[in-house]
């Protein structure tokens, strides 16, 4: 040992004398008497020499092997400094995250699940995120989700955590043993003592037990409460328990839930949950139902829908069947989810046993549905708008009223038919008149007034619906969209990205793919509209990667037709014509009215960017044969001005056209300033035709670009030839 720890000095001593050496031993504690007596023994003996000697441990295991605790804690050591590390905070730990999946050009990592689980700690954040790249569908990390609602027969713990794991457990006393293997199944309850009574352990013992565990390094203090040190110890010390007592540790812990009050300390859906898993579905349905309407109540549809798919996979009677699935049809369209919903939908349709409020409710939902896959024939898709609105009107209900009309004014807008709009707006107006003062209420006016161009209106309603809404974060996700898209076209671009931003985390965290993507399609917009072309293409991407992930995305032709315009003013046209290519895909595949007239007013904008005013024309001239000239400037004002002065310039003369730009631009002025934009450089390109040069009132008027910040706007006009 002696001439092994004099030959490795020298070894050093060697070394250091040509550059600095740096000695890393990790798990200090985990190694050998001897090895640890010739580090101990250099460490020592080296004085001069420029050696940096790294010893990482786990403080709870050093103090178990004295020949590293000694090392560790020497005095006579003079150089020793003792370092002790705490976890990764969030921001460092993202950021740990994201430069992983950056190195390996895949899919975006779901960066807040993986720091859920790995609780800083770096070496699970790595695992975790490398794993998840490696098999996003079927990660490590899906199975570490599902420990408190149906967890995998086994799960793939790697064997260094399984080592330690063994080590330490090995320790334990029989109670101490029996605390952590509750704590597992409680997951992040395991503070509650009360709840060891299912493995006979009194409140004291439990809290005695606990304080050794956390001693242990098994859990951790985290705002004055307990929790394991990360998932994948969780996981490991669950899956160490035995199944048939697992399954009794579950039944008797919801046992113990089910006799608490009141029940907010104890949710139904955790009762629900430690039930099914206890091997009593029958129990577990009154929970599981109350629980997932208290879930999509508070905006997390993916739960409800979680517990709901679980129980109906079981047999129960009629009546209770038919509630869980008008409940897991709710849950699956809150996620935007219409192809899995609809066949729940036309089940409880041909029951022939719902009430009248019942069938209301469905067939409001069938119509939402409709919307979202988009591939029924219009009529269809119109049929089942009215026949909600009818079934609406018979219950008497004000607030099913309301959302029957919502969505029969979501139909009328992807059908063009702007009369229905208007109606659906007076008739909406007609019942807050009389004091049904509710969401959905000024949610419809909202959405009416935004697509008739009314946009500070539409603000207004949308910011009384933020001051309304309790719990419904889908709503609410739904509602930021759009004060960030009227944001948007009022020029406001801050509180664009601000309220934007707000409405995707929310839609992130309630496992909204498609409202997400359609999020990030908005968002794309204002950072190409301010010329931060890196940004909107990485934002564009996502937008598209959620969208062609969760195939209810009813308005991905946008999303391409943003990321298309973001890659032209960077040059790349290949990328553009790409984009352009799969929204065809898409409109070729989708029965959608709106979405085709968008992807047709998409590709003449390619066409004049690329200085093909013939295509441009020929592509007007489908645009007239789909809609009427009203029609088409609700569904697009700004290019629907660029294409009507095109085309009278050609047919009827310059002075027409001119006079068509100005009455635009006098409309949009103080409606829509994003579309006042486009009239703005339209009169302009004309003035200059004309006249051969701008009038001093024009060049003012052009200011504004630079004023609100729309270097990205003014610059697709310069490439669609309007601006110089």
């Amino acid at each position: 040992s002696l001439r092994l720890a004099d030959a490795f000095l020298k070894t050093l001593v060697a070394a250091a004398a040509e550059s600095p050496v740096m000695l890393v031993v990790d798990d200090i504690h985990a190694a050998d008497n001897a090895s640890v007596a010739i580090l101990h023994t250099v460490a020592r003996r080296l004085t001069d020499g420029q050696v940096l000697m790294v010893l990482v441990g786990r403080i709870s295991e050093l103090r178990l092997s004295p020949a590293a605790d000694a090392l560790t804690s020497d005095d006579a050591l003079s150089g020793l400094i003792s370092c002790q590390l705490d976890v990764l905070v969030n921001e460092t730990a993202e950021a740990l995250v994201c430069r992983l999946a950056n190195s390996s050009n895949s899919a975006h990592p779901p960066v807040a699940r993986i720091l859920r689980a790995a609780r800083g700690n770096p070496l699970a954040i790595e695992l975790l995120t490398r794993e998840w790249l490696a098999h996003p569908s079927t990660s490590l990390l899906n199975d570490l989700e599902s420990l408190d609602t149906q967890p995998a027969a086994r799960v793939g713990i790697p064997r260094a955590i399984g080592k330690m794991f063994e080590r330490q457990s090995r320790r334990l006393d029989s109670i101490t043993r029996a605390v952590l293997d509750t704590a597992a199944v409680l997951g992040r309850r395991l503070t509650a003592l009360d709840l060891y009574a299912a493995t006979d352990i009194a409140p004291g013992q439990a809290a005695e037990a606990l304080s050794r565990l956390k001693d242990e390094g098994l859990l951790r203090e985290i705002g004055g409460d307990l929790e394991f040190r990360n998932e994948l110890i969780r996981a490991q010390a669950y899956y160490a328990v035995a199944g048939p007592i697992r399954q009794n540790l579950h039944a008797k812990v919801a046992d113990l839930l089910s006799q608490r009050e009141p029940k907010v300390d104890a949710p139904n859906l955790e009762i629900g949950w430690h039930f099914l898993r206890g091997g009593s579905p029958t129990l577990a349905v009154p929970f599981g139902i109350s629980g997932a309407e208290d879930a999509i109540a508070a905006g997390a549809p993916a739960e409800a829908q979680q517990i709901l798919e679980a129980l109906l996979s079981y047999q129960h009677d009629e009546e209770l069947c038919r509630q869980m699935q008008l409940l897991l049809a709710k849950a699956l369209l809150d996620r935007s989810n219409a192809s899995k919903a609809m066949p729940a939908l036309e089940s409880l349709l041909r029951s022939g046993c719902l009430t009248v409020r019942e069938r209301a409710e469905v067939t409001r939902l069938v119509s939402n549905a409709e919307f979202l896959l988009a591939k029924s024939p219009r009529s269809l898709r119109v049929a089942a708008a009215k026949t909600a609105l009818e079934a609406a009107r018979e219950t008497g209900d004000a607030e099913l009223l309301l959302k029957a009309l919502l969505e029969y004014a979501r139909t009328c807008k992807n059908l063009g038919d702007a009369e229905g709009i208007r109606q659906t707006r007076c008739e909406t107006a007609r019942i807050i008149d009389s004091g049904t003062q509710v969401p959905s209420a000024y949610l419809t006016i909202a959405y009416c007034d935004y697509y008739t161009y009314e946009i500070r209106s539409a603000l207004l309603a949308l910011e009384r619906v933020a001051q309304l809404n309790g719990r419904d974060l889908a709503q609410l996700s739904f509602v930021h969209n759009g004060i960030g898209s009227c944001y948007s076209s009022l020029c406001n671009f801050p509180e664009a990205s601000r309220h934007l931003r707000k409405g995707l985390e929310i839609a992130e965290r309630i496992g909204d793919d498609s409202r997400a993507s359609r999020i990030l399609s908005n968002l794309t917009l204002v950072c190409t509209t301010l010329g931060r072309y890196e940004d909107a293409i990485q934002v564009g991407r996502r937008s598209i990667e959620l969208g062609k992930r969760n195939i209810n995305q009813p308005e991905i032709v946008t999303a391409y037709a943003n990321l298309g315009d973001a890659y032209l003013l960077t040059g790349d046209r290949e990328g553009a014509s790409d984009c352009l290519e799969r929204a065809k895909e898409w409109v070729t595949t989708h029965d959608d009215w709106y979405m085709t007239v968008i992807f047709l007013f998409e590709n003449a904008s390619r066409a004049l960017a690329t200085g093909n005013i013939a295509l441009a024309l020929s592509i007007k001239r489908e645009i007239d044969r789909l809609t009427g000239s009203a029609q088409q400037l609700l569904v697009q004002g700004g290019l629907s001005v660029k294409l009507d002065a095109i085309k009278a310039l050609h047919e009827d003369g310059p002075e027409s056209a001119r006079q068509l730009a100005v009455d635009r631009k006098r409309f949009f002025r103080k409606r829509v300033p994003m579309y006042y934009l486009d009239a703005l450089a339209v009169c302009a390109w004309l003035e200059s035709h004309l006249e051969g040069r701008y009038s001093t009132e024009t060049q003012d008027e052009l200011k504004l670009f630079e004023m609100w910040g729309a270097a990205g706007k003014r610059a697709l006009l310069e490439a669609q030839g309007f601006l110089g």
